[in-house]
C-alpha cells in the first residue's frame, strides 16, 4: 500500500505541474498575441504619420513630384501611377484632384480609354497638351477626342513631326479656337505660320516658341498680347518680317539663327526696332552686331549670348546703350574638326 500511495502522490504532483505549465503556456500565448497586436498598432501608427499632413501641404508635395517630370512629359502617366501607389490616401488624393490630370501627353502608349479617363478626371481644369514624335504615327484619332476640350487648353507643344503628319495636325488645329491658350511651342519644320495662332483664334496667347521657322512670315498678324517670343530661324530670306513683331508688349525675346550662312545678309537700320518693355534678350547667332545696332531696349537687364567661332560680340553691349543692364551671360560654341560634339564655355559679367 505504501508503494501505491507513493505512486499516486507522484502522479498528483506531475498533474499539478502539468496544470501549472499549461496555465503558463496559455498566459504566454496570450501575452504573445497582445504583444503582436501592440507591435502592429505601433507600425500602423508610424505608417499613418503622413495622414496627419494637411491636405494642402500633401497636394503641394505631389504637385512638386509631378512637376519634376516636366522635362520628360511622357513620364507623367508612370509618375502619377507610382505616386498613387504610396498609400491609400495618396491614391484617393491623386484620383480626385483635377489638376493632377491636366497634363495630357500623347505617346505610343496612349489609348482612347486612357485619354477619356484623363479628360474625365481633369473635370474643367485648364489642360496642358503635349504632342510629340513619340505619339502614334497619325494622332488624328486622339486629337479628335481632345477637340471638344479646346476651350480649356492652356498650353500646347507640338514637336518632332514633319511632312504630311505635321500638316495634318496643324490643319486640324487651324479650324479651331482656343480662348484660354497662353503658351504654344511648335517645331514648324518649314510649315507656314499656323492660322490658329492668330488673335481671333488665340486671343489669350502670351508665350510663343516657334522653331525650324523659315523667315518669310508676316509677323504683323501676331497677337499684341505676347510677352515672350522665341524664334529659331531655319533660313533668313528677308528682314522685313522682323518689323512686324509686337515690340510694344514683349518682355523676353529669344532669337536663334540656325543657318549662319545667311547671317551676313542682315540689313537692319540702326535703332529701327524699339522694345520699350524688353527685359531679357537671348541671342544665338554668328554675327549679332547688326541686330544689336537695330534694337533699342531701355529696360533690358538680362542678356545671354552664345558666341560662335569667328564672331565677336559687338561694342554696343554695355551700360551706355542698355542703361538697365545688370549682367551679361555669354557662352562660346565651336565645332571642332573631326569631332562629333560641340564644346561650350561660358561665364557671367556683372556690369
Amino acid at each position: 500500500m505504501d508503494e501505491l500511495a507513493h505512486a499516486r502522490a507522484k502522479l498528483a504532483r506531475l498533474q499539478s505541474t502539468e496544470r501549472t505549465l499549461v496555465e503558463q503556456l496559455v498566459a504566454i500565448r496570450a501575452a504573445i498575441a497582445t504583444q503582436r497586436y501592440e507591435i502592429n498598432r505601433l507600425v500602423e501608427e508610424r505608417r499613418s504619420l503622413i495622414n496627419y499632413l494637411p491636405t494642402e501641404l500633401l497636394m503641394r508635395i505631389v504637385s512638386f513630384l509631378l512637376t519634376r517630370s516636366g522635362e520628360a512629359p511622357s513620364q507623367f502617366p508612370m509618375q502619377r501611377k507610382n505616386l498613387a501607389g504610396v498609400s491609400r490616401l495618396w491614391r484617393d488624393l491623386i484620383l480626385n484632384t483635377p489638376s493632377f490630370w491636366s497634363d495630357i501627353v500623347l505617346t505610343n502608349d496612349s489609348t482612347t480609354k486612357s485619354l477619356l479617363t484623363q479628360l474625365k478626371r481633369s473635370c474643367e481644369y485648364p489642360l496642358d497638351i503635349t504632342i510629340q514624335s513619340t505619339s502614334p504615327d497619325n494622332p488624328d484619332t486622339l486629337l479628335d477626342i481632345l477637340i471638344p476640350s479646346t476651350s480649356r487648353w492652356r498650353s500646347l507643344s507640338v514637336q518632332g513631326f514633319r511632312g504630311d503628319v505635321l500638316h495634318s495636325i496643324i490643319c486640324k488645329l487651324d479650324r479651331l479656337e482656343f480662348p484660354c491658350l497662353e503658351d504654344v511651342s511648335i517645331s514648324l519644320a518649314g510649315h507656314s505660320y499656323p492660322r490658329f495662332l492668330l488673335p481671333a483664334c488665340s486671343p489669350a496667347l502670351r508665350r510663343l516658341n516657334l522653331s525650324r521657322l523659315y523667315w518669310t512670315e508676316d509677323f504683323s498678324t501676331i497677337t499684341t498680347t505676347l510677352t515672350t517670343l522665341s524664334l529659331s530661324i531655319a533660313a533668313i530670306c528677308d528682314q522685313s518680317p522682323l518689323t512686324g513683331i509686337p515690340t510694344q508688349s514683349l518682355t523676353t525675346l529669344v532669337f536663334t539663327d540656325c543657318d549662319p550662312r545667311h547671317n551676313e545678309d542682315w540689313v537692319l537700320e540702326r535703332d529701327s526696332l524699339y522694345f520699350p518693355l524688353l527685359q531679357r534678350l537671348v541671342l544665338d547667332t554668328v554675327n549679332p552686331h547688326r541686330f544689336l545696332d537695330a534694337v533699342v531696349m531701355p529696360k533690358l537687364d538680362h542678356f545671354e549670348y552664345t558666341h560662335h567661332r569667328g564672331s565677336i560680340l559687338g561694342a554696343r553691349v554695355g551700360p551706355c546703350d542698355m542703361p538697365a543692364l545688370s549682367g551679361l551671360l555669354w557662352g562660346v560654341s565651336c565645332n571642332l574638326a573631326r569631332q562629333p560634339h560641340t564644346s561650350f564655355l561660358g561665364g557671367y559679367f556683372a556690369l
